[in-house]
C-alpha cells in the first residue's frame, strides 16, 4: 500500500491522479447500478456488456497507473513491489471475473481467484521464512532483529493469514458452499479489529507513551549498549570480526 501511495503521489501528474481517483471511486457505484438494473436498457439487454461499466472504471484506473510509470520510465522499489504484489494480481482477477460473468460462464472459479491466491500464498511463505530468520538472528543476541521478527509475525497473523482465509471464503461463496453471513461477519470483525489496532497505534504515537527523546519509535535499548558491529557480523567468527589471525 505504501508503494501504491508513493506511485500515486510521485509518479503521476495531477491529471492522471484525478483520473485514477475518480475512476476507482466510481467502480463501486457502477457495480451497484449494474446489480440494481439501473443502467441503460441497451447495455442490460446484452449479457456481454451488462457488467462492463464497473470493470471499465477499474481498468481505466489501472491503465492510467501503468502508463504513468511507462511515461516516466523510472520507479522505486516500493512501486515495483506494489505492481507485482497488488496491481498485476488484481488486474488479472478483474479480467478473469469479467470473462466468467460475460463470455465464459463455464470457467471454474478457482481460475478466477488463482492470481491473488497464488500471490498471497507465496507472500505468506516468504514472510514466514523472514520471521524464522529474524528470530534466529535475534536469538544470536541482536534485539533489533527480535523486535523486527515480532512485528513481522504480528503482520503475518493479523493481515496475511486473514487475507488468505478471506480469499478462500470468497472462493467457497462463489461455489455456493457457504452463506453470505459466513463470509461477511468474519470480514466485518477482521476489519473492525484492524481499525481498532490502527486507532490505538495512532493514539499511542500521539500521546508519546514509551517514546524516548531521541528515538521516535520508542526503542530505548538503541540509545544505550548499541553494538558497533553490523548485524551480519553475528554470523562470523571472532577472528573475522577483529580482522586479525588467531
Amino acid at each position: 500500500l505504501r508503494g501504491v501511495v508513493r506511485w500515486l503521489i510521485l509518479y503521476t501528474s495531477p491529471c492522471e491522479g484525478a483520473i485514477v481517483l475518480v475512476a476507482a471511486c466510481t467502480a463501486a457505484p457502477l457495480l451497484a447500478c449494474t446489480l440494481a438494473g439501473d443502467l441503460p436498457e441497451l447495455m442490460l439487454r446484452d449479457h456481454r456488456f451488462r457488467y462492463a461499466p464497473p470493470f471499465a472504471a477499474a481498468w481505466l484506473a489501472a491503465l492510467v497507473f501503468a502508463t504513468s510509470v511507462l511515461r516516466r520510465r523510472a520507479f522505486s522499489v516500493s512501486c515495483a513491489g506494489s505492481f507485482a504484489l497488488l496491481w498485476a494480481p488484481l488486474v488479472c482477477v478483474s479480467v478473469l471475473l469479467y470473462l466468467k460473468l460475460s463470455v465464459c460462464p463455464n470457467m471454474p472459479f478457482y481460475l478466477v481467484v488463482a492470481p491473488t491466491l497464488g500471490m498471497t500464498s507465496a507472500l505468506l511463505l516468504f514472510v514466514s521464512f523472514l520471521v524464522i530468520a529474524s528470530f534466529w538472528l535475534g536469538y544470536r543476541g541482536n534485539r533489533d532483529w527480535t523486535e523486527y521478527a515480532v512485528f513481522t509475525l504480528l503482520t503475518l497473523l493479523t493481515v496475511l493469514v486473514p487475507l488468505l482465509l478471506l480469499q478462500l471464503a470468497c472462493w467457497a461463496r462463489l461455489e455456493g458452499k457457504i452463506s453470505n453471513n459466513m463470509l461477511f461477519i468474519p470480514l466485518a470483525i477482521w476489519l473492525l479489529g484492524l481499525l481498532i489496532c490502527a486507532i490505538v497505534h495512532v493514539l499511542a504515537s500521539a500521546l508519546g507513551h514509551g517514546v524516548g527523546a531521541g528515538e521516535p519509535l520508542g526503542r530505548p535499548w538503541r540509545q544505550q549498549d548499541r553494538e558497533s558491529s553490523f548485524d551480519t557480523e553475528l554470523l562470523l567468527p571472532p577472528s573475522a570480526i577483529g580482522g586479525g589471525v588467531v
